[in-house]
């Protein structure tokens, strides 16, 4: 590749010249090869079910997460619950 850019051994990177040559050059690709529908999805599968697996995780801990918070907030009453808590033993010590 540096022969064919004329870059010397010494040359660590192309000058702009060179890369302009470069982009001119054809590229060589290599042919894909071809294979039936069967074999690409043989070959993914692997990583479809890793892919399954982290969503069935990711679903659970969501899962989890909420029940968590759920548990707590059965817990501790709402903010609602002690404004009007609050406000009947105000009443109360009023009518006193």
């Amino acid at each position: 590749m540096k022969a064919q850019l004329g870059m010397t051994r010494n040359e660590a990177f192309p000058t702009p010249e060179q890369i302009d040559r470069l982009a001119e050059l054809p590229r060589e690709r290599m042919p894909l090869q071809e294979r039936d529908e069967f074999d690409a999805m043989r070959e993914a599968m692997p990583d479809l079910e890793r892919l399954a697996r982290s969503r069935q995780r990711r679903a659970m801990r969501k899962f989890i997460a909420i029940k968590a918070n759920n548990l707590e907030d059965k817990r501790k009453p709402s903010e609602e619950i002690l404004a009007k808590k609050a406000a009947l033993i105000s009443r109360r010590h009023r009518a006193q």
